[in-house]
C-alpha cells in the first residue's frame, strides 16, 4: 500500500504541476484514502494540504478550506510545523481569494501565533509572506512591510534565493 500511495501522490503532483487539476485531485484523493486507512498521519496531513491547493486552483474554496483546516490541525497534533505552516498559508489564501480579507488576516495571524518566533524561520516565512500579500490587498502597507521585513530577515539568515523576491515586494511598497 505504501508504494501505491507514494506513486499516486507523485502522479497527483505531476498532474498538478501540469495544470491538470481534476486529475491531480483524483490521485491525491486515492493516496489520501490509503494514508488514512493505514493511519499514516504525516502522509494524511500532507495530502490534505496538497488536495487543498488543487481544489483552490479549481475555485472549490469551501472544500479547499476544509482540507487546509484538517491538514493544519493534524500537522499540529503530530508536530509537523512545515506542513502546518503550508496549510495555514493555503487557508489564508483561500479566504483572500474569496475576497474575505478580514478572515484571511485573522487566520494567518492565528497561524503565526501557532508558529512562535522561536520556531525555525523557514516555517514562519510562507505564513508571513501570505499575510503581507493579504495586508497589501486590504490597504495595510505598514503591516505588510513589517511581515515582509521579518520574512526577508529569515530568508537572508538562511541564504535563501527567495530573499530577492521579498526585497522586490518591499521596494514596490515604497512606490505605492
Amino acid at each position: 500500500w505504501a508504494g501505491e500511495a507514494t506513486a499516486l501522490e507523485g502522479l497527483g503532483a505531476v498532474a498538478h504541476a501540469c495544470g491538470r487539476l481534476p486529475e491531480a485531485v483524483e490521485h491525491y484523493r486515492l493516496a489520501l484514502r490509503l494514508n488514512e486507512t493505514h493511519e499514516r498521519h504525516r502522509g494524511t496531513a500532507l495530502l490534505l494540504c496538497y488536495l487543498g491547493h488543487a481544489l483552490a486552483g479549481q475555485d472549490e474554496f469551501d472544500a479547499a478550506a476544509e482540507h487546509f483546516g484538517r491538514s493544519a490541525r493534524l500537522a499540529a497534533s503530530i508536530g509537523d510545523g512545515h506542513c502546518q505552516a503550508q496549510a495555514i498559508a493555503g487557508l489564508g489564501a483561500v479566504h483572500a481569494a474569496r475576497g474575505a480579507l478580514t478572515e484571511a488576516v485573522t487566520e494567518l495571524e492565528r497561524g503565526l501565533r501557532s508558529l512562535p518566533a522561536s520556531e525555525a524561520a523557514s516555517l514562519r516565512v510562507p505564513v508571513l509572506d501570505k499575510l503581507a500579500e493579504v495586508l497589501v490587498g486590504a490597504g495595510d502597507h505598514e503591516g505588510a512591510r513589517r511581515h515582509w521585513t521579518e520574512a526577508l530577515a529569515a530568508y537572508t539568515s538562511m541564504d535563501d534565493p527567495h530573499a530577492e523576491r521579498i526585497r522586490a515586494r518591499l521596494r514596490s511598497l515604497r512606490t505605492e
